[in-house]
């Protein structure tokens, strides 16, 4: 539960102060985590059968499973230890039960292109680091970011992300106010 608070880049400051509440015994601050967890699992649009299929089909079959089991056999107590089991467990058991194949080795070679391309990017993303995205850019001969310095995994980045994608839709660039990579343009 709290791993999914991280998406959201509003918990961050939050964060040090549900530990301190929790080592003090109080749990008033679990709320607002649990009910995003709870709100990402019961919403109605949220994307889980894609991302099974997408993670069967392209990421599972790269997955060292006998390394993540050792790793989870190596955790420093008994519920994360079944915690990383159970996670390992099932999206073993859940690619065997949707039966997706895996694709082709080619799909996962990297691709170069001279189309324009705009990366809009939170700074918080605790799963894909602004560092993975700056050793991609290279297979992109035109291409422009924006890092939203506030944002994590699933922000929306709202309106500063629509209007610089319009912007680009448009021009092929971003708005001069902002900038290209190179450095990359960071939005407070």
């Amino acid at each position: 539960m709290l791993f999914y608070t991280f998406y959201d880049g509003s918990f961050f400051m939050k964060f040090p102060m549900l530990v301190t509440d929790l080592e003090q015994g109080r749990t008033e601050a679990l709320q607002e985590p649990l009910e995003l967890w709870l709100g990402s699992e019961l919403d109605p649009f949220w994307g889980d059968a894609a991302e099974t299929a997408h993670f069967c089909s392209e990421e599972q079959p790269f997955v060292d499973y006998d390394l993540a089991e050792r790793n989870a056999e190596a955790a420093p107590n008994t519920h994360i230890r079944n915690e990383h089991l159970a996670t390992i467990s099932w999206s073993q058991d859940s690619c065997r039960l949707w039966n997706v194949a895996a694709t082709p080795p080619v799909e996962s070679q990297a691709i170069s292109t001279a189309i324009p391309t705009l990366f809009l990017h939170g700074g918080l993303d605790p799963v894909l680091p602004v560092e993975d995205l700056e050793g991609q850019l290279q297979y992109f001969d035109h291409h422009a970011c924006l890092i939203f310095n506030d944002g994590s995994h699933w922000d929306t980045y709202g309106e500063r992300a629509t209007k610089a994608a319009g912007y680009f839709i448009d021009h092929k660039q971003l708005d001069p106010a902002q900038d290209n990579c190179n450095p990359w343009v960071q939005v407070p």
